[in-house]
């Protein structure tokens, strides 16, 4: 009888035996079965099919696997047998790709045809384990759940891993309307947290590796985390005043008001944030009532903005002025009302002052 030879790189196991090769992989990364060595080779046999299933750590069905790699293709191998009933070599390969982080076993079956003077039909199986890890990213996010107006950050979820940078994209939404959609992994939040109409909202950041949300973990760390981040933007903490004048009643302050500096009442949103300030213009929403007491102190008022102060600039009345005597003055006061440009912040404040000619 012809002598028959099967070259198998992998050798022959079945269920509840040892395992031929534990492979250890990435969540979304492909990989090849067999690994170690170039592919399944089969010689010589005049054809080979093959079938292969996925299971978990407890043998259970998670579904099958198909794709196969053969060379030469079953089309081109009937075509290359000899007429006389040799065999030929065929290589075969396994690709898969897992997405979720744990321990599976991949089985494959091979029914081969063997050459002329063989026994017929023969049946191989093969168990693989596989252990599928969760990337890590490169960097820490340093997401936190909620951010001030005008607040700064940026970061990047890229992988160690995931090498393939046009792979990664994301989109980030609020209230169900998506506002950025783009390619990449590195986003910047800075157009978000300085657009008004998105505080007191809740935002959700979506990053996505291959059209997919990914499980990771952050270096240093094992706690599993999805590619999702949700936070929300919050209003200045407060306000500060800058003036010259003073809000306590009872003391004695003396302005002079042909000073320009002593005109000014300037107003700013402020949040701290760490080791720094977030300052900006407490801009207004509508009307800015300037109260003067006595009321023909004033005779009128001038808004200007800077890059840090809402500024209301008084003008004060000359005749007003020039009817305090020589080296005397005036008590008067000024109260300064509106409606900031975030809701349930507002500016109600009173200023007094001896106005001295």
């Amino acid at each position: 009888m012809k002598t028959i030879i099967i070259y198998l790189f992998l050798a022959f196991t079945a269920l509840g035996q040892n395992f031929r090769d534990t492979i250890y992989v990435t969540a979304f990364q492909e990989f090849k079965i067999p690994r170690k060595e170039p592919a399944e080779l089969l010689y010589p046999v005049r054809g080979v099919s093959y079938k292969a299933k996925l299971m978990d750590s407890n043998q259970n069905l998670i579904r099958e696997c198909t794709k196969f790699v053969q060379f030469p293709a079953k089309e081109d191998a009937q075509r290359m047998l000899p007429p006389d009933g040799r065999g030929i070599l065929i290589t075969v390969w396994l690709f898969e790709t897992l997405k979720k982080a744990g321990e599976y076993i991949l089985q494959l079956d091979y029914n081969i045809t063997l050459e002329t003077g063989g026994s017929g039909n023969t049946n191989r199986q093969r168990l693989y384990k596989v252990i599928v890890k969760n990337p890590t990213l490169v960097n820490p996010t340093g997401m936190k759940s909620s951010y001030y107006f005008q607040e700064n950050k940026s970061f990047s979820f890229a992988t160690r891993e995931f090498a393939d940078a046009n792979l990664y994209s994301y989109k980030i939404e609020s209230g169900g309307n998506v506002i950025i959609e783009s390619k990449g992994s590195y986003i910047s939040l800075d157009t978000i947290l300085n657009d008004k109409k998105y505080v007191g909202r809740e935002v959700k950041i979506t990053g996505l590796y291959d059209g997919e949300v990914f499980d990771f973990t952050e270096p240093g760390s094992e706690e599993v985390k999805k590619s999702e981040w949700v936070f929300t933007i919050k209003p200045p903490q407060s306000i500060v005043k800058r003036y010259n004048w003073t809000q306590i009643k009872t003391k004695e302050i003396y302005v002079d008001p042909m000073n320009n500096l002593n005109r000014n009442f300037e107003f700013a949103f402020i949040s701290s944030v760490a080791d720094k300030y977030i300052i900006s213009p407490a801009e207004n929403d509508g009307n800015i009532q300037v109260i003067a007491d006595p009321p023909d102190f004033l005779e009128g008022k001038e808004i200007v903005k800077d890059q840090f102060f809402m500024k209301i600039v008084i003008v004060p009345s000359q005749t007003f002025l020039d009817e305090i005597p020589a080296c005397e003055s005036e008590d008067v006061s000024i109260t300064i009302r509106y409606n900031t440009s975030f809701p349930g912040i507002s500016v109600n404040e009173t200023f007094y002052a001896k106005i001295i000619k």
